[in-house]
């Protein structure tokens, strides 16, 4: 039976939209940006449990990142190595920012779990407002799938908090509402390199988000190349919104025209050219506002000298359908970029 058409699920989403849509309105959040976490329960979400991280094994090779093998042609799957990942909350410190973030969760492909793993690529996703990391549940059948049909490997998927509860916004900078660039760049960076076994060099580091979270994941692609040689941007906007410009730049900037047009995208990829940046854009057909951004997105960051990749979903919208179809078809494109997996010919 399909949930989203029956007409009693209906009704169980009219009645909590009313009250959502008071409270977005409130606030000046955009009701449609993401997957609500009371939600959760109805659709039978895991939003998963504490996870402990197995002890990491120091890297045994000095061979730069960028002249060594690509991982599907030495790795080869040990007997006893579990048949899917695991998955649940992690809690990054806050030292750096002070930014009040929801536990984070982490995924761990099979091949993450077995005595002295690979390095392996780092996936860090970001989901949409209102709403909060445990939407990465959506992404865990897929990966456990691809890993399946790749001897275990996979990326290790951290899926972050940028915007500490439904009704914050902080716009993916250090803003009034959350110093949150600090958050991922010296926090969530932090908490990689001393927690995960993660491969070294930026092509095998990428960022990714939904809606809110794909508007922050163009935002950090921009500003870091020497970090993220990759980005997946899900139905993102196109800069980053209070719903209007002229409430963005009273409530997020304070009035500073410049500082409000130094953080939109296609400014700071206009500004730079990119070499080795792979930048992949998905959208829903239907969802003509986001996907008339994305279409946007992509030509400018082609134009700055990104690669790129422009996907729509038939019949996709802006909602969970959105994630259901971009992170995998994001993920696929991602493989051979990764060294996870043959580059097609």
């Amino acid at each position: 039976m399909n949930l989203w058409r029956s007409r009693g699920w209906r009704r169980v989403i009219a009645a909590t939209t009313i009250p959502l849509f008071l409270v977005t309105t409130m606030f000046g959040i955009n009701a449609g940006y993401g997957l609500n976490p009371t939600l959760a329960s109805l659709f039978n979400i895991d939003v998963g449990q504490p996870l402990t991280v197995p002890p990491q094994t120091a890297p045994t090779s000095q061979v730069p990142a960028e002249l060594a093998a690509p991982l599907w042609t030495t790795w080869k799957a040990p007997a006893g190595m579990p048949a899917k990942g695991q998955y649940g909350t992690v809690t990054i410190p806050n030292k750096a920012s002070g930014f009040a973030a929801r536990p984070a969760y982490l995924y761990l492909p099979p091949a993450a779990l077995v005595p002295n793993p690979p390095a392996l690529p780092i996936l860090i996703m970001m989901m949409g407002q209102p709403g909060g990391p445990d939407g990465s549940s959506l992404f865990v059948s897929t990966l456990d799938s691809m890993a399946a049909a790749n001897g275990g490997l996979a990326p290790i998927v951290l899926t972050i908090d940028q915007i500490g509860s439904p009704e914050k916004n902080p716009l993916c900078i250090d803003s009034p509402a959350g110093r949150v660039h600090t958050y991922v760049m010296s926090d969530v960076l932090d908490y990689i390199q001393a927690t995960l076994h993660v491969a070294d060099g930026r092509q095998s580091w990428a960022i990714g988000g939904y809606s809110n979270g794909g508007t922050c994941a163009l935002s950090f692609g921009a500003k870091h190349p020497d970090v993220f040689g990759s980005l997946l941007d899900i139905s993102g906007e196109i800069e980053p919104s209070l719903g209007s410009e002229s409430a963005t730049l009273r409530n997020g900037f304070a009035g500073n025209q410049a500082a409000y047009d130094a953080e939109k995208p296609l400014n700071i990829m206009k500004a730079h050219h990119y070499t080795d940046v792979y930048a992949i854009f998905t959208s829903g057909a239907k969802d003509p506002t986001y996907t008339a951004e994305a279409t946007t997105a992509e030509a400018a960051a082609k134009t700055a000298g990104m690669t790129t990749a422009r996907l729509t979903g038939p019949g996709v919208t802006h909602a969970a359908d959105a994630v259901k179809f971009g992170f995998p078809a994001g993920l696929t494109l991602l493989y051979p970029r990764f060294g996870l997996e043959k580059p097609s010919t």
